[in-house]
């Protein structure tokens, strides 16, 4: 089967991780999903641009999965972004392709709404790009403390298939 997403995660504390882990190995199942574990194929930050920018080419559907630190992406997806998508970020690859994003997050559900700034909000910087470039965004599938002790998978493979 060819590929239908792209997956892209990053943690800057990968080895400790144990939900991310959990379901990275569960995306690893999916033949139409190509996990790229950026923590482990990039820890010295030395990315593969032109191998990076044929998978975004390839790729129907392209998901960014992380832990949300400080609000924001680990570095290394960060970097990821500068790396791969600035060179190519005029062109019209991106066209109807979906966008979006698997985020973990240590704190409740609560933490993250009302005067907060919903979840969707704080995650406005990373969608803005890809809604410039005419991708269709899908909502963002969160993963909450509360959620730890029994992982959504069905709904999360669901998400990347979807």
């Amino acid at each position: 089967m060819t590929m239908q997403t792209l997956l892209l995660f990053a943690h800057s504390y990968f080895k400790d991780s144990v939900v991310n882990k959990a379901l990275i190995e569960e995306a690893n199942t999916l033949d139409s999903v190509c996990v790229q574990n950026l923590s482990l194929l990039y820890p010295d930050y030395h990315i593969d641009t032109k191998a990076q920018i044929n998978l975004v080419r390839e790729a129907k559907s392209i998901i960014w999965q992380f832990p949300l630190f400080w609000y924001s992406v680990p570095a290394l997806l960060k970097h990821w972004q500068d790396e791969v998508l600035t060179p190519i970020y005029k062109e019209q690859i991106f066209k109807d392709k979906a966008f979006g994003v698997v985020a973990t997050m240590g704190g409740h559900k609560g933490d993250y709404e009302g005067s907060n700034a919903s979840i969707e909000e704080l995650l406005k910087p990373i969608y803005y790009g890809f809604e410039r470039r005419a991708m269709r965004i899908k909502p963002p599938f969160c993963i909450y403390a509360e959620d730890f002790s029994a992982l959504p998978f069905e709904e999360y493979k669901k998400y990347l298939l979807g």
